[in-house]
């Protein structure tokens, strides 16, 4: 029963099953018991289903259709048909699980590089993508049991591993992937990455660059299988930005953190060397950058700050109204709203109440006033329904 799932993987050409067939796999399922499961036979060829190249979606799909996945892994029967009631989840938890295989799958595929371009390239350097497999298997299997899921799945899939005769190594890490599948998301999404303790604290978690890419990818798969309504460019770019500067913390060594001091020098050098290119002095920036708070260097990326210095040019200048730009943020992939001008009481409050009532999903709001009294507020914005604000028309309605 189980070898027919393997054959149809490694021949593509094969149709599918007949009814025939389906019907005696139904009729037997029941012989698929405690000691079926301990049989070599049937282990190596489970194992061999996840470690195939193709097919594998189509494989789990059918196993869980046919019912044998819920007969061979008691835990995922658990699971079938069971409804998650919050804000996030569309599917119950068997069909969340089989997307998320779903979608750690398809970054292997090259016809869909253009989804998650940057998880295509982590996925080739992965020595074992079985291991992500088996990780997206097991990260919501104990769910409704109580307690903490990410916990006792964790308990679960290690098991299985070692059952499975995977080494004690691999175990460990389809284990910690398992207890680990929220802790990147939450960190990306509710936590402030600009911060480097934030980073560094996340990066002595993960550890090594190994754990990382086959962490990232699992959070990637898992959110986008959550909602796929929800998941958009502004996500994607939380995480690949997390990403990226949890391997730089990795590679200049967990004991050696980086300061905010030598992220703010560094933010400077780098957009005083494009001020100096398109003519700006380094006195006048010096007196210009003076009225800005450690924070707003912190939080702020090398562009932004020097589209924020044209705008607010020349320095001690006097903004009597307030002043609106607009620019497409490709780093975060979003639209990026600029507010500046005198401040008052309750400016941010109207300001997030219009871009409510113009439709816009306000995903990221900072605020910060000068030592002369001006208030600068950064609103990063997408479409209500996750899209790029795009258009002239939309844009200048904004504006």
């Amino acid at each position: 029963m189980l070898e027919l799932f393997l054959i149809l993987q490694q021949m593509p050409e094969l149709q599918g099953v007949r009814a025939s067939t389906i019907r005696l796999i139904r009729a037997h399922r029941h012989l698929i018991d405690e000691r079926f499961r301990q049989d070599i036979r049937a282990r190596s060829l489970f194992i061999e289903i996840f470690r195939e190249h193709n097919g594998l979606t189509h494989a789990t799909r059918r196993m869980h259709r046919y019912g044998i996945l819920a007969r061979y892994l008691p835990a995922f029967h658990a699971v079938t048909g069971l409804m998650q009631f919050d804000l996030f989840h569309v599917y119950t938890v068997d069909e969340h699980i089989l997307m998320v295989i779903r979608n750690m799958r398809r970054f292997a595929l090259d016809r869909h590089r253009d989804e998650c371009p940057r998880c295509q390239q982590v996925f080739r350097r992965l020595p074992k993508p079985e291991l992500l497999y088996l990780a997206g298997l097991f990260h919501d299997i104990a769910k409704g049991r109580g307690g903490d899921h990410s916990t006792l799945g964790a308990e679960d899939a290690r098991r299985f591993c070692l059952r499975h005769d995977l080494s004690e190594f691999d175990a460990n890490l389809v284990a910690w992937l398992v207890s680990m599948h929220l802790v990147m998301s939450q960190t990306a999404q509710h936590k402030d990455i600009d911060d480097p303790e934030v980073v560094q604290a996340f990066a002595e978690r993960v550890a090594t660059r190994m754990r990382l890419d086959y962490l990232y990818l699992m959070t990637v798969a898992d959110m986008r299988g959550t909602n796929p309504a929800r998941w958009n460019s502004w996500k994607a770019a939380l995480l690949d930005r997390l990403h990226r500067l949890t391997i730089q913390a990795l590679e200049r060594g967990l004991d050696q953190p980086q300061h905010q001091d030598d992220i703010i020098e560094e933010r400077q050098a780098e957009a005083r060397v494009k001020l100096n290119e398109i003519g700006y002095e380094d006195a006048a920036i010096n007196l210009h950058w003076m009225t800005l708070s450690t924070d707003y260097f912190l939080q702020n990326t090398v562009d932004a700050i020097v589209w924020h210095t044209g705008l607010l040019w020349p320095p001690g200048h006097e903004h009597a109204d307030l002043h609106v730009a607009l620019r497409q943020d490709r780093l975060n992939r979003c639209l990026d709203i600029f507010v500046y001008g005198p401040d008052r009481d309750d400016l941010f409050a109207h300001t997030a109440a219009l871009l409510d009532q113009l439709c816009l999903n306000v995903l990221s709001a900072r605020v910060q006033t000068t030592h002369n009294g001006l208030s600068l507020s950064t609103y990063l914005v997408l479409e209500d329904d996750g899209s790029l604000v795009d258009g002239e028309e939309r844009l200048e309605g904004i504006r």
